[in-house]
Protein backbone atom coordinates (compact mmCIF):
# COMPACT_ATOMS: atom_id res chain seq x y z
CA UNK A 1 0.00 0.00 0.00
CA UNK A 2 1.65 3.49 -1.17
CA UNK A 3 1.63 6.50 1.61
CA UNK A 4 -1.53 7.83 -0.24
CA UNK A 5 -3.93 5.02 0.05
CA UNK A 6 -2.61 4.21 3.37
CA UNK A 7 -3.86 7.67 4.56
CA UNK A 8 -7.10 7.59 2.84
CA UNK A 9 -7.62 4.39 4.50
CA UNK A 10 -7.21 5.70 7.81
CA UNK A 11 -10.04 8.15 7.37
CA UNK A 12 -12.21 5.05 8.13
CA UNK A 13 -14.60 4.19 10.90
CA UNK A 14 -12.61 0.74 12.22
CA UNK A 15 -9.34 3.61 12.28
CA UNK A 16 -11.13 6.50 14.38
CA UNK A 17 -10.23 4.37 17.66
CA UNK A 18 -6.57 4.73 16.35
CA UNK A 19 -6.84 8.93 17.02
CA UNK A 20 -8.95 9.54 20.08
CA UNK A 21 -5.77 10.40 22.17
CA UNK A 22 -4.60 12.40 19.37
CA UNK A 23 -8.03 14.45 19.34
CA UNK A 24 -8.40 15.01 22.90
CA UNK A 25 -9.56 18.78 23.25
CA UNK A 26 -10.37 19.46 19.01
CA UNK A 27 -13.21 19.78 16.77
CA UNK A 28 -13.03 19.09 13.39
CA UNK A 29 -15.02 22.66 11.66
CA UNK A 30 -15.46 22.80 7.84
CA UNK A 31 -15.86 25.84 6.57
CA UNK A 32 -17.19 26.20 2.63
CA UNK A 33 -18.48 29.17 0.59
CA UNK A 34 -20.67 28.89 -2.49
CA UNK A 35 -22.13 26.31 -5.44
CA UNK A 36 -19.87 25.67 -8.01
CA UNK A 37 -20.32 28.04 -11.27
CA UNK A 38 -17.91 28.07 -13.51
CA UNK A 39 -19.63 29.67 -16.09
CA UNK A 40 -19.88 32.50 -14.27
CA UNK A 41 -16.66 32.53 -12.45
CA UNK A 42 -17.77 30.66 -9.25
CA UNK A 43 -15.95 28.25 -8.02
CA UNK A 44 -17.26 26.04 -4.88
CA UNK A 45 -19.01 22.81 -4.65
CA UNK A 46 -21.80 20.94 -6.05
CA UNK A 47 -25.00 19.72 -4.15
CA UNK A 48 -24.08 15.94 -5.43
CA UNK A 49 -20.74 16.34 -3.66
CA UNK A 50 -21.99 17.55 -0.80
CA UNK A 51 -24.58 14.16 -0.62
CA UNK A 52 -21.84 12.52 -1.03
CA UNK A 53 -19.91 13.97 1.07
CA UNK A 54 -21.91 14.08 4.26
CA UNK A 55 -23.37 10.49 3.67
CA UNK A 56 -19.41 9.05 4.04
CA UNK A 57 -18.83 10.88 7.04
CA UNK A 58 -22.05 9.43 8.89
CA UNK A 59 -21.07 5.99 7.45
CA UNK A 60 -17.81 6.47 8.78
CA UNK A 61 -19.04 7.54 12.02
CA UNK A 62 -19.15 11.11 12.14
CA UNK A 63 -22.05 12.70 14.61
CA UNK A 64 -22.86 16.11 13.16
CA UNK A 65 -23.15 19.17 15.78
CA UNK A 66 -23.66 23.00 15.36
CA UNK A 67 -20.28 24.78 16.05
CA UNK A 68 -22.23 26.50 18.76
CA UNK A 69 -22.48 23.20 20.58
CA UNK A 70 -18.73 22.67 20.35
CA UNK A 71 -18.22 26.30 21.73
CA UNK A 72 -20.89 25.97 24.55
CA UNK A 73 -19.04 22.31 25.67
CA UNK A 74 -15.60 24.94 26.47
CA UNK A 75 -17.85 27.05 28.51
CA UNK A 76 -19.71 24.77 30.31
CA UNK A 77 -16.18 22.74 31.16
CA UNK A 78 -16.70 19.45 29.45
CA UNK A 79 -14.97 18.05 27.04
CA UNK A 80 -16.35 17.48 22.99
CA UNK A 81 -16.42 14.43 21.60
CA UNK A 82 -13.72 13.14 18.82
CA UNK A 83 -16.58 12.11 16.37
CA UNK A 84 -18.37 15.85 16.53
CA UNK A 85 -18.07 17.91 13.18
CA UNK A 86 -19.71 20.97 12.14
CA UNK A 87 -20.34 22.88 9.29
CA UNK A 88 -19.99 26.60 8.50
CA UNK A 89 -21.05 28.52 5.66
CA UNK A 90 -19.35 32.09 4.98
CA UNK A 91 -21.03 35.37 3.36
CA UNK A 92 -24.99 34.97 2.42
CA UNK A 93 -25.01 34.35 -0.90
CA UNK A 94 -27.95 33.00 -2.38
CA UNK A 95 -26.52 30.06 -3.32
CA UNK A 96 -25.60 29.43 0.34
CA UNK A 97 -29.45 29.74 1.51
CA UNK A 98 -29.67 26.49 -1.91
CA UNK A 99 -27.02 24.84 -0.53
CA UNK A 100 -28.67 24.90 3.26
CA UNK A 101 -32.09 23.70 1.33
CA UNK A 102 -30.86 21.34 -0.70
CA UNK A 103 -27.97 19.80 0.78
CA UNK A 104 -28.19 20.22 4.52
CA UNK A 105 -31.30 19.93 5.57
CA UNK A 106 -32.34 16.94 3.77
CA UNK A 107 -29.54 14.83 5.77
CA UNK A 108 -30.08 16.00 8.55
CA UNK A 109 -26.53 17.91 8.94
CA UNK A 110 -26.65 21.30 11.00
CA UNK A 111 -24.59 24.28 9.47
CA UNK A 112 -24.18 27.86 10.91
CA UNK A 113 -24.29 30.38 8.15
CA UNK A 114 -22.49 33.89 8.79
CA UNK A 115 -23.82 36.82 7.64
CA UNK A 116 -22.20 40.01 5.89
CA UNK A 117 -24.68 42.23 7.07
CA UNK A 118 -25.22 45.59 4.36
CA UNK A 119 -25.23 42.65 2.02
CA UNK A 120 -28.01 41.10 2.61
CA UNK A 121 -29.46 45.18 3.24
CA UNK A 122 -28.49 45.35 -0.14
CA UNK A 123 -25.75 48.41 0.89
CA UNK A 124 -23.15 46.14 -1.08
CA UNK A 125 -21.71 43.25 -2.58
CA UNK A 126 -18.55 41.77 -1.56
CA UNK A 127 -15.57 43.69 -2.42
CA UNK A 128 -13.64 40.72 -3.28
CA UNK A 129 -15.99 39.07 -5.94
CA UNK A 130 -16.33 42.81 -7.14
CA UNK A 131 -12.59 41.87 -7.98
CA UNK A 132 -12.73 38.43 -8.96
CA UNK A 133 -16.04 39.91 -11.65
CA UNK A 134 -13.92 42.70 -12.83
CA UNK A 135 -10.82 40.07 -13.93
CA UNK A 136 -13.06 37.74 -15.18
CA UNK A 137 -15.04 40.41 -17.82
CA UNK A 138 -11.83 42.74 -18.46
CA UNK A 139 -11.09 42.69 -22.20
CA UNK A 140 -7.29 44.55 -21.04
CA UNK A 141 -4.05 42.14 -21.79
CA UNK A 142 -1.97 44.05 -19.61
CA UNK A 143 -2.26 46.92 -17.03
CA UNK A 144 -0.55 49.38 -14.84
CA UNK A 145 -3.03 49.70 -11.37
CA UNK A 146 -2.43 52.42 -9.17
CA UNK A 147 -3.07 50.99 -5.65
CA UNK A 148 -1.80 52.25 -1.69
CA UNK A 149 1.90 52.13 -1.34
CA UNK A 150 2.42 50.57 -5.05
CA UNK A 151 2.12 50.46 -8.63
CA UNK A 152 1.12 46.86 -10.14
CA UNK A 153 2.10 46.12 -13.21
CA UNK A 154 -0.25 42.90 -14.75
CA UNK A 155 -0.56 40.89 -17.60
CA UNK A 156 -4.23 39.93 -18.37
CA UNK A 157 -3.61 37.79 -21.93
CA UNK A 158 -4.85 34.58 -20.63
CA UNK A 159 -7.21 32.76 -17.94
CA UNK A 160 -4.22 31.76 -15.76
CA UNK A 161 -2.77 35.84 -15.91
CA UNK A 162 -6.37 36.78 -15.16
CA UNK A 163 -6.40 34.56 -12.14
CA UNK A 164 -2.83 34.98 -11.10
CA UNK A 165 -3.19 38.96 -11.34
CA UNK A 166 -6.33 38.40 -9.54
CA UNK A 167 -5.07 36.46 -6.86
CA UNK A 168 -1.91 39.56 -6.20
CA UNK A 169 -4.05 42.26 -6.24
CA UNK A 170 -6.22 40.46 -3.70
CA UNK A 171 -3.59 40.13 -1.33
CA UNK A 172 -2.39 43.61 -2.06
CA UNK A 173 -5.73 44.44 -0.45
CA UNK A 174 -5.34 42.48 2.38
CA UNK A 175 -2.01 43.70 3.14
CA UNK A 176 -3.36 47.77 3.12
CA UNK A 177 -5.89 49.93 4.94
CA UNK A 178 -8.94 48.63 4.50
CA UNK A 179 -10.90 51.95 4.80
CA UNK A 180 -11.41 53.26 1.54
CA UNK A 181 -11.73 49.97 0.04
CA UNK A 182 -14.55 49.92 -1.68
CA UNK A 183 -13.43 53.01 -3.91
CA UNK A 184 -10.39 51.19 -3.96
CA UNK A 185 -11.93 48.34 -6.06
CA UNK A 186 -14.03 50.40 -8.33
CA UNK A 187 -10.83 52.50 -9.24
CA UNK A 188 -9.72 48.87 -10.35
CA UNK A 189 -12.34 48.10 -12.57
CA UNK A 190 -12.34 51.51 -13.94
CA UNK A 191 -8.85 50.92 -15.06
CA UNK A 192 -9.67 47.49 -16.07
CA UNK A 193 -12.67 49.21 -18.18
CA UNK A 194 -15.23 46.95 -16.24
CA UNK A 195 -18.44 48.55 -15.77
CA UNK A 196 -18.84 47.50 -12.26
CA UNK A 197 -22.53 47.46 -11.23
CA UNK A 198 -23.81 49.07 -8.10
CA UNK A 199 -26.21 46.02 -7.55
CA UNK A 200 -25.07 42.01 -7.24
CA UNK A 201 -25.07 40.62 -10.93
CA UNK A 202 -27.47 37.58 -10.18
CA UNK A 203 -24.16 34.74 -9.75
CA UNK A 204 -23.38 37.17 -6.86
CA UNK A 205 -26.54 38.26 -5.07
CA UNK A 206 -27.69 37.80 -1.59
CA UNK A 207 -30.16 35.82 0.16
CA UNK A 208 -32.99 37.48 1.54
CA UNK A 209 -33.69 38.19 5.16
CA UNK A 210 -36.85 36.40 4.74
CA UNK A 211 -35.02 33.61 2.77
CA UNK A 212 -32.68 33.81 6.07
CA UNK A 213 -35.62 33.06 9.22
CA UNK A 214 -37.27 30.63 6.78
CA UNK A 215 -34.33 28.55 7.21
CA UNK A 216 -33.82 29.54 10.42
CA UNK A 217 -37.60 28.53 11.37
CA UNK A 218 -36.03 24.84 9.70
CA UNK A 219 -33.33 24.07 11.97
CA UNK A 220 -30.30 26.61 10.34
CA UNK A 221 -27.75 28.64 12.65
CA UNK A 222 -26.61 32.42 11.76
CA UNK A 223 -24.12 34.10 13.05
CA UNK A 224 -22.62 38.08 12.11
CA UNK A 225 -19.61 38.17 9.35
CA UNK A 226 -19.03 42.02 9.55
CA UNK A 227 -21.11 44.52 7.76
CA UNK A 228 -19.00 45.11 4.73
CA UNK A 229 -16.33 42.10 4.78
CA UNK A 230 -13.34 44.31 4.98
CA UNK A 231 -10.16 42.97 6.88
CA UNK A 232 -10.39 44.19 10.24
CA UNK A 233 -7.36 44.60 11.72
CA UNK A 234 -6.73 46.74 8.59
CA UNK A 235 -9.34 49.29 9.74
CA UNK A 236 -9.35 52.66 11.80
CA UNK A 237 -10.21 51.94 16.16
CA UNK A 238 -13.97 52.87 15.69
CA UNK A 239 -14.63 51.23 12.63
CA UNK A 240 -13.37 48.26 13.48
CA UNK A 241 -15.57 47.94 16.49
CA UNK A 242 -18.76 49.07 14.33
CA UNK A 243 -17.95 46.22 12.08
CA UNK A 244 -18.41 44.10 15.09
CA UNK A 245 -21.29 45.41 16.84
CA UNK A 246 -24.04 46.55 13.73
CA UNK A 247 -23.27 42.97 12.04
CA UNK A 248 -24.13 41.30 15.66
CA UNK A 249 -26.60 43.91 15.55
CA UNK A 250 -28.32 43.25 12.62
CA UNK A 251 -28.68 39.56 12.83
CA UNK A 252 -30.12 39.85 16.09
CA UNK A 253 -32.86 42.81 14.53
CA UNK A 254 -33.90 40.08 11.97
CA UNK A 255 -33.86 36.73 13.30
CA UNK A 256 -34.84 34.84 16.28
CA UNK A 257 -32.46 33.32 17.70
CA UNK A 258 -28.83 33.85 15.72
CA UNK A 259 -25.82 32.39 17.65
CA UNK A 260 -23.16 34.58 19.14
CA UNK A 261 -20.20 33.48 17.74
CA UNK A 262 -18.41 36.03 14.87
CA UNK A 263 -16.85 34.74 11.57
CA UNK A 264 -13.61 37.32 10.93
CA UNK A 265 -13.55 38.62 7.46
CA UNK A 266 -10.88 36.49 5.47
CA UNK A 267 -10.14 34.88 8.86
CA UNK A 268 -6.48 34.75 8.57
CA UNK A 269 -4.37 34.80 11.80
CA UNK A 270 -3.11 38.49 10.29
CA UNK A 271 -7.30 39.71 9.73
CA UNK A 272 -7.97 40.24 13.45
CA UNK A 273 -5.83 41.26 17.01
CA UNK A 274 -6.24 41.48 20.71
CA UNK A 275 -8.30 44.38 19.56
CA UNK A 276 -10.99 42.43 17.50
CA UNK A 277 -10.87 40.15 20.81
CA UNK A 278 -11.61 42.84 22.75
CA UNK A 279 -14.55 44.23 20.70
CA UNK A 280 -16.44 41.09 20.38
CA UNK A 281 -16.35 40.30 23.60
CA UNK A 282 -17.77 43.51 24.60
CA UNK A 283 -20.61 42.67 21.74
CA UNK A 284 -21.12 39.82 24.20
CA UNK A 285 -20.32 37.72 21.31
CA UNK A 286 -18.61 34.26 22.89
CA UNK A 287 -16.41 32.92 20.46
CA UNK A 288 -15.27 33.95 16.82
CA UNK A 289 -14.23 31.32 13.56
CA UNK A 290 -10.98 31.57 11.95
CA UNK A 291 -10.13 29.82 8.74
CA UNK A 292 -6.33 28.83 9.18
CA UNK A 293 -6.63 24.69 8.31
CA UNK A 294 -6.21 23.02 11.27
CA UNK A 295 -8.55 22.14 14.15
CA UNK A 296 -10.33 23.96 16.31
CA UNK A 297 -8.64 23.68 19.82
CA UNK A 298 -10.92 23.97 22.50
CA UNK A 299 -8.95 22.33 25.71
CA UNK A 300 -10.22 23.69 28.66
CA UNK A 301 -7.18 25.22 30.04
CA UNK A 302 -6.86 27.83 27.78
CA UNK A 303 -7.90 31.59 27.94
CA UNK A 304 -11.32 32.21 26.98
CA UNK A 305 -9.38 34.65 24.35
CA UNK A 306 -8.83 31.66 22.22
CA UNK A 307 -12.39 30.51 21.74
CA UNK A 308 -12.13 33.76 19.20
CA UNK A 309 -9.62 32.12 17.23
CA UNK A 310 -11.00 28.77 16.50
CA UNK A 311 -10.12 26.66 13.42
CA UNK A 312 -11.59 25.69 10.63
CA UNK A 313 -10.68 23.70 7.45
CA UNK A 314 -11.65 24.83 3.95
CA UNK A 315 -13.86 22.17 2.85
CA UNK A 316 -11.83 19.59 0.25
CA UNK A 317 -12.38 18.65 -2.95
CA UNK A 318 -12.21 14.78 -2.21
CA UNK A 319 -14.57 12.67 -0.06
CA UNK A 320 -11.10 10.97 1.04
CA UNK A 321 -9.73 14.06 2.21
CA UNK A 322 -12.75 15.26 4.08
CA UNK A 323 -12.83 11.26 5.90
CA UNK A 324 -8.88 11.89 6.67
CA UNK A 325 -9.47 15.41 8.76
CA UNK A 326 -12.73 14.29 10.48
CA UNK A 327 -11.06 11.00 12.17
CA UNK A 328 -8.60 12.62 13.48
CA UNK A 329 -6.10 11.02 10.65
CA UNK A 330 -5.13 14.61 9.51
CA UNK A 331 -4.00 14.81 13.46
CA UNK A 332 -1.54 11.54 13.36
CA UNK A 333 -0.92 13.26 9.88
CA UNK A 334 0.58 16.88 11.55
CA UNK A 335 2.55 14.80 14.02
CA UNK A 336 3.98 12.28 12.22
CA UNK A 337 3.79 13.39 8.27
CA UNK A 338 3.57 10.38 5.76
Amino acid sequence: MNGSAMVSSLGRRVCRPLFRALMRDRATVFMLHRLDDRANGVHGHSIEFLHQTIQALRREGAVFVPVSTILERWYAGQAGEPEWVAFTVDDGFADQAELARRAFLPLECPVTIFLISDFLDGKLWPWDDQLAYTFRLTKRANASLQLVGETLDIKLESPQDKRNALRVVREHCKSHSNERLYETVRGIAAALEVDLPEAPPPEHRPMSWDEARALEKLGVDFGPHSVSHRILSRLEDETSRHEINQSWMRVRQELTRPVPIFAWPTGRHTDFGPREIDNATHAGLRGSMATDDDYALLDRKLPKADMYRLRRFALPNTVERTLRYASGAERGRQLIPI
